[in-house]
């Protein structure tokens, strides 16, 4: 109702000096904040060039004890004031000193709006994203500056001491956004960006720093096939690992680097479901070639699985590799000397049956071979 009464008032005697003392008064004094806040609007739009008004509002924005009144008063203090010192002066001052975490956010704000080619309001909006004690006031800053220097080399530089240092997790992931954005076209900006999601030590961090790579250097292949190595050698999930493994050797046919990784997969990854999958992408990328033999009989071999610890129902990597070795190497001089081995000495009888098996088949496929044909009488 007072709302009401109070835009009536401004509506209907405008003119009149009293009206705008009288919603200094309200504005000043009301018990309701939103009243003081809608005193202060009307007071703003019909006497917005009145020196008055500009001294009355940073009173306001200093002393009112609501924060949404504090921060409109800013607000209007800013809008009029793009290229007065005295109001960048003042709006720098509630930025450091004000109680409230918003209101300082809005000051922020407010500054950058309005110095974005003020290398002093650069410089101090550095400080508060450094100094500020609450988080999402840096955050702010962080921002702001970053929409202030697009591909200013000392903003990047920055950028990347706040990602690396700060306290607080959602700074710094705050920093790696703003970083990729702002250095989307500077290569050391990718190579530090490459690095944090290599070696960072929190977990969260890597992976939004992977994330930022996909989203703003994604259509590069190069880069494509960077995260896809990271996820499948480092992500927790077993199911991230064995997709990272089946976009890498879908593509990976003919490079030389994707095909040692690969291999490096199947021989390393602590679980036997995904160096399966490796073995498995490797045979369908090398079909015939001696040094997949090599690192199939490796496998054959060497796989670490154990029947006992990782489950009877689970298919072992060392029968997996000597399935592809039999299908696509049973020529090899090799092949009937490793199923012998593993008939002899692979500790899962699952394993020992198949190379019998396997075996038999060979030797029964040789004897045929070696039989001359009847003669016909």
């Amino acid at each position: 109702m007072r709302k009401l009464a109070l835009q009536k008032l401004v509506h209907d005697w405008k003119n009149d000096s009293n009206t705008a003392t009288f919603l200094k008064a309200c504005a000043r004094s009301d018990d309701d904040a939103i009243v003081r806040k809608i005193a202060l609007q009307e007071l703003v739009r019909g006497w917005k060039d009145n020196l008055d008004t500009l001294t009355f509002l940073k009173t306001c924005a200093r002393s009112d004890g609501d924060a949404i009144v504090r921060k409109f008063a800013l607000q209007e203090l800013a809008c009029g004031g793009k290229d007065n010192l005295d109001i960048l002066t003042f709006l720098k001052f509630r930025a450091q000193s004000d109680s409230d975490a918003t209101v300082r956010k809005t000051a922020i704000q407010e500054l950058a709006r309005g110095g974005k080619d003020n290398p002093n309001i650069l410089t101090f909006l550095k400080f508060r994203a450094q100094s500020d004690s609450d988080a999402t006031v840096r955050e702010t800053a962080i921002q702001e500056l970053a929409r202030c220097g697009k591909d200013n080399p000392d903003i990047l530089t920055f950028l990347k001491s706040r990602a690396q240092s700060d306290s607080d997790v959602a700074v710094k992931k705050t920093a790696i956004q703003e970083l990729a954005y702002c250095g989307k076209n500077d290569p050391e900006t990718l190579i530090f960006i490459k690095r944090y999601a290599l070696s960072n030590t929190d977990e969260n961090m890597r992976k939004i720093a992977i994330r930022e790579l996909d989203l703003v250097w994604g259509n590069d292949s190069n880069i494509k096939i960077f995260i896809l190595k990271i996820k499948a050698k480092a992500d927790k999930d077993v199911v991230a690992r064995k997709t990272a493994i089946q976009e890498l050797a879908r593509g990976g046919k003919d490079n030389p680097e994707i095909l040692a990784f690969l291999k490096s997969c199947a021989q390393s990854d602590s679980n036997a479901t995904v160096r399966k999958m490796a073995i498995k992408e490797l045979a369908s990328n090398q079909e015939n070639n001696n040094n997949l033999f090599n690192v199939l009989c490796h496998c054959a071999v060497k796989d670490t699985f154990d029947i006992y610890c990782e489950g009877l129902w689970l298919d072992n990597p060392r029968k997996t590799a000597l399935e592809i070795i039999v299908k696509q190497y049973p020529h090899h001089p090799q092949t009937p000397k490793l199923l012998r081995n593993r008939i002899a000495n692979d500790p899962d009888p699952n394993v020992q049956r198949f190379a019998r098996e396997q075996l038999r088949k060979l030797n029964q496929k040789d004897k045929r071979d070696r039989t001359p044909p009847k003669t016909l009488q």
